[in-house]
């Protein structure tokens, strides 16, 4: 039997961590030395279209909008949180932003399970970092703060591409949280709160002369089926992606809380990590439920993860083997890799699949075969319109 692992609690306490005047950590500081009352007037409420543009497409610009700190004084504006002060934020503060900042290749194998890929192994990729944070603070209006952590912790060059990064928040009066250990002390004190980034399988197919994960990450979001959508985290920050699709519903599939406007879209969440021990099978029925209410309401669905890869891709392949008559598994993965071929569901979760499709060849699991595969497949192919 698959044990789920302890979830991130509902209920926390809303402390806010605040800058203090030294920038020297004790050898083993107490974590409630630095949860603190934060003055929320010192969040950054909006961001303009104009400076979207702004920070998305001109490299002048950012250092323009951003903080006039030298990038030799960085290390002193920052402030420094080890990783017992992380463990506490993450166990209190579920809305916790947490970037990571090293390589794509670094996040695949292994991260922290909250965090959100934010690549500066170089200047290109850090300004493209800079458009994840633009979507986070279009959409988190009380934002406090943001950790960060590197592959090596403190200290880095003041050369070191993260600076671009760095001083666009600084910029923003966003309060930087740096973890001054490495990320491999982190998750050797916390494994429990760590998981791999896709699939190991992912790793080892894709060659290095490929996009790496960054490009992945924002990869668009795939019609799978003319009602159903199949996206990452930054799809289900983009209002007007989900208002130009005319999706009403969205299934997030993270342990993060949705930023959506719920008057506007009908949302739900299955709390889940991406590992080899989480129990997927238990969320299918609620999540066809969800499905089903978009699907029969003449509705469309966004279906989403972190990026869209293992965890969202498993729901939408075992609902398509639930719901279309005759469907096995091969065919179900081959036609959601046709719509998105990045997807890669974790061994953990194939093998999942692999026991869902034997339960619904036994029985023990109903198919509920409302929708016609054939009639589907050819219709997207040939651009017509069907009813469900």
């Amino acid at each position: 039997m698959i044990k789920s692992p302890s979830s991130v609690p509902t209920e926390f306490m809303r402390e806010i961590f605040v800058p203090l005047d030294s920038n020297v950590i004790s050898e083993d500081p107490s974590p409630n030395k630095f949860l603190r009352s934060f003055d929320s007037s010192r969040c950054p409420t909006s961001i303009s279209d104009e400076s979207v543009d702004l920070l998305c497409h001109k490299s002048s610009s950012i250092h323009a909008l951003s903080s006039s700190v030298p990038d030799s004084e960085l290390n002193n504006k920052i402030e420094k949180i080890e990783s017992a002060v992380l463990e506490k934020l993450i166990a209190t503060d579920c809305s916790l932003i947490i970037l990571d900042l090293r390589s794509a290749y670094n996040f695949s194998k292994m991260h922290i399970t909250t965090a959100r890929l934010a690549n500066c192994s170089s200047k290109m990729k850090s300004r493209r970092a800079i458009q994840i944070v633009i979507e986070i603070l279009k959409t988190s209006l009380d934002l406090h703060h943001i950790v960060l952590y590197t592959e090596f912790g403190l200290p880095f060059k003041q050369d070191d591409p993260l600076t671009i990064l760095i001083q666009f928040l600084l910029g923003r009066s966003i309060n930087c949280l740096y973890l001054t250990d490495s990320f491999k002390k982190f998750e050797t004190a916390y494994p429990q709160l760590c998981e791999s980034g896709s699939s190991n399988v992912l790793c080892q197919h894709i060659p290095k002369s490929v996009p790496d994960f960054t490009d992945i990450y924002f990869t668009k979001a795939s019609l799978v089926l003319p009602f159903l959508y199949l996206g990452n985290e930054l799809d289900a920050l983009n209002s007007t992606f989900l208002t130009n699709n005319k999706i009403t519903h969205v299934l997030n599939v993270t342990i993060k809380a949705s930023f959506l406007d719920e008057i506007k879209f009908k949302s739900k969440r299955i709390n889940c990590t991406d590992n080899n021990v989480q129990d997927l099978i238990q969320f299918f029925p609620d999540a066809f439920k969800f499905i089903e209410l978009a699907r029969q309401s003449n509705g469309k669905i966004l279906v989403h993860c972190q990026a869209g890869i293992s965890r969202s891709a498993t729901i939408v392949i075992a609902y398509l083997m639930s719901h279309c008559s005759n469907l096995d598994l091969n065919n179900a993965h081959q036609w959601v890799k046709r719509r998105r071929t990045i997807i890669s569901p974790n061994f953990n979760f194939m093998g999942q699949l692999v026991q869902f499709e034997n339960d619904l060849i036994s029985g023990t699991f109903k198919r509920n075969s409302v929708l016609n595969f054939d009639l589907i497949t050819s219709s997207m192919f040939m651009g017509t319109s069907i009813n469900f």
